[in-house]
């Protein structure tokens, strides 16, 4: 009886490179030319918000509304004129903030020859616009109001302005039932709805309280985004119980994509980029995001960085604020389960 045994594939490369007619040295290495990468390149909300131009640090809009209804609106036929008080609009402003991501490649590095890519520069330079966008989406939920410098053009180390994203704008614009901004439902005024510790089927209920306080305020909520845990959540909503399955194509469907309300159709968006609350709860974030944008002093680009060496370098950059319009536009849920 014979028996074979098998060495692996780099002890025959040794064994082969070491005998005397040096067959091994000739061997062709086996790479794939291609790069793989499970990242995650989405920016659902970056994608979603309309694109407008800001010519200053500080980017500021105007708010108004209008008077209340007036039920007893009843004129005399000989009364005289009277003026209405006049509301004042309101000025909101957020900083900009400049993101960047900075890449450098030798020279040698650049010359030679790669699997998967042709030039290392241009690989980087696509990579850092994605990690840098990716940068941007999680900053306009997550990003803190910051001054930076008073005089950033003459300062040596000017410290950095930072632009305030949705969740902190939620937290910070708060109000009362007869001052417009952030609040809980319940009290019947305009502005962010923070509903805590919601289980089960009441959160779809405390869902459609803030799609009608959106509605009274003036606007219809068209978006809702969401961390993966939360649209998990969302999918055993009563309002949605029944599964579906399609026997022809044997596919069991558990999903809601779009949520059809007495105040307008919304669509349920997954963000990973989302902040999940400090107790470990977590965020449904509702509005109409048509009103909101994202404000660019600088719009995405590539620059080259000269560098005394033999290296190339680059930076992709951005400049940009969230302008989220009226409070009154959004609403929140917290601790969906």
């Amino acid at each position: 009886m014979s028996v074979i045994t098998t060495d692996s594939s780099a002890a025959i490369v040794a064994k082969m490179a070491a005998s005397d007619t040096g067959v091994g040295r000739s061997l062709a290495e086996d790479v794939s030319d291609f790069i793989h990468s499970i990242s995650p390149e989405e920016t659902p909300l970056m994608t979603s918000l309309r694109k407008k131009g800001s010519s200053a640090v500080n980017h500021e809009w105007l708010m108004d509304s209008l008077a209340s209804v007036d039920t007893g609106n009843a004129k005399g036929e000989n009364a005289i004129y009277s003026t209405d008080v006049i509301s004042a609009r309101t000025r909101v402003s957020n900083y900009v903030q400049n993101s960047w991501r900075v890449y450098e490649v030798t020279g040698l590095m650049e010359a030679v020859s790669q699997y998967g890519i042709r030039s290392e520069m241009a690989t980087q330079a696509v990579k850092k616009m994605k990690e840098l966008k990716k940068d941007v989406n999680a900053i306009l939920w997550q990003g803190t109001y910051a001054g930076g410098d008073s005089t950033p053009s003459t300062a040596a180390a000017a410290s950095a302005y930072t632009t305030r994203g949705f969740h902190e704008m939620g937290d910070t614009y708060t109000g009362t039932a007869s001052a417009p901004g952030m609040s809980e439902h319940h009290t019947g005024s305009q502005g962010i709805a923070s509903v805590a510790a919601m289980t089960g089927d009441s959160a779809e209920t405390n869902f459609n309280l803030i799609l009608e306080e959106i509605y009274t305020s003036g606007p219809s909520a068209n978006t809702a985004f969401m961390r993966p845990s939360v649209k998990r959540s969302v999918s055993r909503w009563t309002g949605y119980a029944s599964k579906q399955f399609d026997q022809n194509d044997r596919k069991l469907t558990n999903v809601i994509e779009y949520y059809a309300s007495d105040f307008g159709t919304v669509k349920f968006v997954m963000d990973r980029d989302m902040e999940a609350a400090g107790d470990g709860n977590d965020h449904m974030f509702i509005g109409d995001f048509d009103k909101a944008a994202i404000a660019y002093l600088r719009p995405f680009h590539t620059e080259k960085i000269e560098l005394p060496k033999d290296a190339k370098a680059g930076v992709v950059k951005t400049t940009y604020a969230l302008e989220w319009g009226h409070p009154g536009t959004f609403g929140q849920l917290v601790n969906v389960t």
